[in-house]
């Protein structure tokens, strides 16, 4: 392949792992989750409410168990509320749109590796993104609670 021809297909593949994150985020942005019992578990399905959206949702339940019950969260200005859900969701979205974008990732580098490397990769690669998820959770439930009562 020509130099062209690799920009063409990094373009592509950075591309798709672009509308992956988009897709996510707008779902997150427009979609609220709504909590039912069937037999004794709670299941949880989305419906249509940008308003009162999953990102919201986050916001108030990361509120609630990471921050003290002494702080309170205010708007200085008058798009940070709409601007912390945004965020919140794009982050979501690189958060679930992870194994798409590792796949691209791969799929780009796999022409210039030998076989024996590609099968390291794809031996390593559903355990990278485990490990991604396990870390991202341990900050969540230990790392961040901790900071947040020390400042």
């Amino acid at each position: 392949m020509t130099i062209s021809q690799h920009i063409e297909d990094l373009r592509k593949r950075v591309f798709r792992s672009v509308i992956a994150v988009a897709i996510f985020s707008f779902f997150i942005l427009s979609f609220h989750l709504n909590q039912f019992m069937y037999n004794g578990t709670k299941l949880y399905y989305p419906t249509f409410s940008p308003f009162n959206n999953m990102a919201a949702q986050f916001t108030i339940s990361m509120k609630h168990h990471l921050l003290p019950s002494t702080v309170q969260l205010i708007q200085t200005a008058p798009g940070q509320a709409f601007f912390s859900q945004f965020y919140i969701a794009i982050l979501l979205g690189m958060v679930f749109a992870m194994p798409i974008i590792v796949k691209e990732f791969v799929g780009f580098l796999a022409p210039a590796l030998h076989r024996k490397e590609i099968r390291i990769i794809r031996n390593i690669t559903v355990p990278a993104i485990a490990l991604f998820i396990i870390g991202g959770l341990f900050s969540y439930f230990f790392v961040t609670p901790y900071i947040l009562q020390f400042l």
